[in-house]
């Protein structure tokens, strides 16, 4: 597919932080495409131009680069990306000191979480709304939203999802200096792993529970 030439194209250039470089390329292969009716391949090479935009702190570009993103997903009907971006973007505003755009978004994606019946997407939406709070340094608001996004979880039975969700909320917790927190979240967290026998990850887990 075209998707997978983008990856493998992206995987085989030589980086060297040459996001400028990069950008450049992208928005040639974005010509190819623009006559495409392949409305998912332009958002997926969007994505990655605003990406590079970010890394060059290129934010006003950034925004408008994301709203061309939005839309396009949008207009797919796919609700994930969306609110994935709408969190970017949400946390750009407010690194230009648009604090009053900033809050909009944050209220409408909070509006429609409340009102979000739908389980196969609620979870992995509330996730990327609690990370963007913990980004941001706001721990006990993402708290609130790993919370929410653990009974999605738990309703779908992912355990894959309900594990890197405790694991996350142990890190806020952490930054909180909720520490009987953190650890009931990490052995919550562990439990899971040896539920999947992920032996590597279990390792990885461990390491966090003993780490200073």
């Amino acid at each position: 597919s075209a998707k997978y030439y983008v990856d493998v194209d992206l995987h085989y250039y030589n980086w060297n932080n040459d996001f400028a470089g990069l950008i450049d390329k992208f928005s040639e292969m974005l010509k190819h495409f623009e006559s495409s009716d392949d409305t998912e391949i332009r958002a997926i090479i969007l994505f990655r131009i605003s990406f590079f935009k970010f890394s060059l702190n290129k934010l006003e570009e950034v925004l408008a680069t994301n709203g061309e993103i939005i839309r396009l997903y949008t207009d797919l009907g796919q609700k994930y990306p969306v609110f994935f971006l709408s969190i970017r973007k949400m946390a750009v505003l407010a690194s230009l000191g648009r604090t009053s755009e900033a809050k909009q978004i944050e209220a409408e994606l909070i509006e429609f979480i409340a009102k979000s019946k739908d389980d196969n997407a609620i979870g992995l939406i509330t996730s990327t709304v609690a990370n963007g709070f913990a980004q941001q340094g706001r721990y006990a608001l993402a708290i609130e939203y790993y919370l929410k996004s653990l009974e999605a979880f738990d309703r779908k039975d992912d355990l894959e999802m309900r594990a890197e969700t405790y694991q996350l909320m142990g890190i806020a917790y952490e930054n909180l200096e909720m520490n009987s927190k953190a650890s009931e979240s990490y052995r919550n967290y562990l439990a899971l792993l040896e539920t999947l026998k992920d032996s590597s990850t279990l390792y990885l887990g461990y390491d966090i529970m003993v780490s200073p």
